[in-house]
C-alpha cells in the first residue's frame, strides 16, 4: 500500500512538472501578461515567452497610385464688353475694340493676378491634403494588414480547453486567478518536497507510513485544487483571447470602413485637383490672350490718340477758318446793306428824274403840237409830204422821251 502511494505520488508529480513544462511552452499563460502590460502590471513568471512585438503603423507605408482623371465641365459665361473712352477739353472719344471669340468656361474680365495667386495657393493646399491623405491611407492600410496578421494568429493559436462555463472578462479577476494558480502550485510543491522529507525519513516504525497516508492525501488535495484553478485560469485565458479576437475583427471593419471613406475623399480631391489644374492652365491660357490683347488696344488707343490729336489740329484750323470767314460775310453783309441803300437811293433819284424827263416830255409834246400847228397854219396845203413827214419825226420824238 505505501509503494502504491508512492507511485501515485511521482506520477502526480511527473504530471505537474510536464504539465508546468507545456504551460512554459504553449500555454495560454503569457496572455495574463500582456492583459497586465495594459493595466500598468508587469508579470512575466520564468519559462513563459513573452508577448510577441507588435508591428508599428510606420514601418510598412506603401503609397497610393493616383486615381483616374476626370475632367469637369464649368457653367459657360458669356464675355463682357470693354471699351475705352478718351475725353478732352472740348471733344469725347470713344473705342470699342473687336469683340473676343466666345469662351465657353471663363472670360477674360474674369481673370485678375489676385485670383491667380489665390488659385495657385488653393492648388498648393490641396496637394498637400492629398499628401496627408495618402500617408493616413497607406497608415491605415498597414494597420488592417497587421489587424489580419493578429488575426490569423489568434485564431492559428485557438484555445485548446473546452470552456463549459461562461467566465467574466475582467483582467483583475484574471490576474487573482493566476495568483490562485501560483499559491496552489507553490503549496504542492511544498507539499511534495515535504513529502520527499517524509519518505526519506521513513524506517521501520509503523508511525510514520500513517504520515505517509496523511501527507499523501494532503498532496492529492492541493494537486486537485490546482487542476481546478488551472482549469478556471485557462477558461478565462480563452474568454479573453476570445474577446480580442473579436475586437481586431470589428476594428477591422471600422478601419475597413474608414479607408473606403478615405479613399472616396481621395478620389474626389484628386478630381478637384484636376479640375483646378485645367482651370489654372486656362486661366495662364487667358492671362496670355489678355496680355496680348491688352498690347493690342494700347497700340490702338496710342495710334487712336494720335489720330485725335490731329483732327484737334484740323478743327482748330476750321474754327480759325470759319472765324475769319465769319468775319468776311459780315463785312459782305455790311458791303451789300450799303449797296442795297444805294441802290434804293439811285432808284429814287431815278424816279426823280423820270418824273422830270415826263414832265418835260409833256412840255415838249405840248410846245411840238403848238409849233406844228403853227407850221401847218403858214404852209398850207402846198406841202403835204413836208407834213407829214413833220409829223412822223415828232412822233418818234415822243416815244423816245416816253421810253
Amino acid at each position: 500500500m505505501p509503494a502504491l502511494a508512492q507511485s501515485a505520488a511521482a506520477r502526480r508529480v511527473t504530471w505537474f512538472q510536464t504539465a508546468q513544462s507545456q504551460g512554459g511552452q504553449r500555454s495560454p499563460l503569457r496572455s495574463p501578461s500582456c492583459v497586465g502590460a495594459h493595466r500598468g502590471v508587469s508579470f512575466n513568471p520564468p519559462g513563459l515567452s513573452p508577448c510577441p512585438p507588435q508591428r508599428t503603423v510606420s514601418e510598412d507605408r506603401s503609397p497610393l497610385r493616383p486615381c483616374a482623371k476626370v475632367k469637369t465641365r464649368l457653367p459657360w459665361v458669356p464675355p463682357g464688353k470693354t471699351s475705352y473712352k478718351w475725353e478732352g477739353p472740348t471733344h469725347c472719344l470713344e473705342i470699342k475694340p473687336p469683340e473676343p471669340e466666345p469662351d465657353p468656361e471663363l472670360r477674360l474680365s474674369d481673370l485678375t493676378s489676385e485670383d491667380e495667386q489665390r488659385l495657385r495657393g488653393r492648388i498648393s493646399q490641396y496637394e498637400k491634403k492629398i499628401e496627408g491623405l495618402m500617408s493616413e491611407v497607406s497608415s491605415l492600410k498597414t494597420e488592417v494588414g497587421s489587424g489580419h496578421f493578429l488575426c490569423g494568429e489568434v485564431t492559428s493559436c485557438g484555445p485548446r480547453v473546452p470552456s463549459p462555463d461562461p467566465f467574466p472578462k475582467d483582467p483583475e479577476l484574471l490576474l487573482q486567478k493566476l495568483r490562485e494558480a501560483e499559491a496552489d502550485a507553490a503549496a504542492a510543491a511544498k507539499q511534495v518536497h515535504a513529502l520527499k522529507e517524509h519518505v526519506c525519513k521513513l524506517g521501520d516504525s509503523t508511525p510514520m507510513w500513517a504520515g505517509l497516508d496523511q501527507q499523501k492525501e494532503l498532496l492529492l488535495h492541493k494537486l486537485e485544487a490546482f487542476e481546478v484553478t488551472n482549469r478556471a485560469l485557462r477558461h478565462l485565458l480563452r474568454e479573453q483571447r476570445e474577446s480580442q479576437v473579436r475586437r481586431p475583427d470589428s476594428e477591422l471593419s471600422l478601419l475597413v470602413k474608414k479607408l473606403q471613406e478615405k479613399e472616396k475623399e481621395l478620389h474626389q480631391l484628386s478630381t478637384q485637383l484636376d479640375s483646378e489644374k485645367e482651370n489654372a492652365r486656362r486661366s495662364s491660357d487667358l492671362s496670355r490672350n489678355l496680355d496680348a490683347t491688352r498690347a493690342r488696344l494700347q497700340g490702338q488707343l496710342r495710334s487712336k490718340e494720335a489720330e485725335n490729336n490731329r483732327l484737334v489740329v484740323q478743327i482748330k484750323n476750321l474754327e480759325r477758318t470759319a472765324n475769319q470767314q465769319l468775319a468776311e460775310a459780315d463785312q459782305v453783309a455790311q458791303q451789300l446793306g450799303r449797296a442795297k441803300q444805294e441802290a434804293q437811293e439811285e432808284q429814287e433819284a431815278l424816279k426823280r428824274v423820270s418824273q422830270a424827263q415826263k414832265k418835260r416830255m409833256e412840255l415838249c409834246e405840248g410846245t411840238a403840237g403848238q409849233l406844228t400847228a403853227q407850221l401847218l397854219q403858214r404852209v398850207g396845203p402846198t406841202w403835204p409830204h413836208a407834213t407829214t413827214g413833220l409829223a412822223t419825226t415828232v412822233s418818234s420824238r415822243q416815244l423816245h422821251f416816253r421810253s
